[in-house]
């Protein structure tokens, strides 16, 4: 049970988080209206609307990669256990408990996105005509399919963070320790479900914005940057609570080097898939492929891959290397930032040149 004090610090971070949401999504209603009223007559109503969802898209994408995230987070903690997940799990556990907010926001992709505007270029019936190799996806790509299959995903994400909170809830309030063999149990299909899933979600919701591209490696691409959300985000709340009770009697050093660790491993990763896709496509030279560097590679985003090829590599390589930076909270929670601050970069230049075709300047609804 909570003592007082932690009562009112969760209180206030609820009261904080509370204000934060509501305002920031009054500012991005009020934006997102006024923009589309300016742009109504010079450019249409459907082409209107697509230039608010555009841009809600690569931020509904990025978020919503943490949610998820921490759900997968939370079936490895039950799958493998370990010191080191175990002081995060409940960080986790908050994150994946958000899942009905994203299936809320996310009907905003499914209304404006695929039914009244097109955003989805394979919405628009003048683009399949101009684009046959299109067509051949076209059991894939309607709009009743991309409504269902929402659905039938979030079902799946949803039944599993009820799942693993709910056994979790249980477990502390009556010890029970069957609910610990549930979990584990449900663990190894979970993650399963997980990736499988993913991957159909992913190639609607962002890969069929550039629907003539394909690649099998953007799953795992995807995945990793979602990994690369959710521990540098756990590492900097854990180090901002760590002299609380009860962290303060289980976080060591230890924790944070395994976490490090972790990060690290999937720094590496990230780059291991993102440079695989590069060169699969690179050494295939098919027209259906390259476009998707093609446009990556003029108008500023070349600048952009390489910040994040600094950035989100290099730099996080090299000082994750040092076991200082893993031996203090505070060291490796200004690493876990910038790695954040590239994640959203990151997600700009994966999505961004889908539907942006004035390059990587900076836009009125980019905020």
């Amino acid at each position: 049970m909570l003592t007082e004090n932690q009562l009112a610090l969760v209180n206030e971070w609820q009261k904080k988080a509370w204000k934060l949401g509501v305002g920031g999504t009054a500012i991005a209603l009020v934006g997102g209206i006024a923009y589309a009223l300016l742009s109504w007559s010079s450019e249409g109503p459907v082409n209107a609307l697509g230039k608010v969802f555009e841009p809600f898209i690569m931020a509904y994408v990025l978020w919503f990669g943490l949610c998820v995230g921490c759900l997968a987070l939370v079936m490895l903690h039950h799958l493998c256990g370990g010191a080191w997940s175990f002081v995060v799990q409940r960080f986790a556990e908050a994150g994946s408990r958000t899942m009905p907010f994203f299936f809320g926001t996310g009907l905003i992709i499914i209304v404006g996105g695929a039914w009244f505007s097109h955003v989805y270029p394979w919405t628009d019936q003048a683009f399949l005509d101009e684009h046959h190799n299109v067509v051949l996806k076209a059991p894939f790509l309607t709009k009743t399919w991309f409504t269902a299959a929402y659905f039938i995903y979030f079902g799946i994400f949803g039944a599993l963070a009820y799942v693993f909170n709910k056994w979790s809830l249980n477990l502390d309030q009556t010890g029970d320790q069957n609910n610990i063999a549930k979990m584990m149990g449900l663990a190894g299909p979970g993650l399963i479900a997980y990736v499988l899933t993913m991957t159909f979600a992913t190639t609607h919701w962002v890969m069929s914005l550039q629907p003539e591209w394909f690649s099998t490696m953007y799953t795992p691409w995807l995945i990793a940057n979602y990994n690369l959300t959710v521990i540098p985000f756990c590492i900097i709340l854990l180090s901002y609570f760590d002299q609380e009770s009860p962290l303060k009697d289980a976080v060591t050093t230890r924790q944070y080097h395994h976490l490090g660790n972790f990060t690290f491993g999937f720094t590496i990763f990230w780059s291991y898939v993102s440079f695989s896709q590069f060169l699969i496509i690179w050494n295939g030279n098919l027209p259906p492929t390259t476009e998707y560097y093609f446009h990556r590679s003029v108008q500023g985003w070349n600048l952009v891959g390489f910040l994040l090829i600094v950035f989100e590599f290099f730099v996080p390589f090299v000082l994750l290397l040092c076991p200082s930076t893993k031996a203090k909270a505070k060291n490796l929670a200004m690493v876990a930032a910038l790695i954040l601050v590239m994640r959203l970069l990151d997600m700009h230049y994966m999505v961004s040149p889908m539907y942006r075709t004035d390059g990587a300047v900076p836009h009125a609804m980019d905020g």
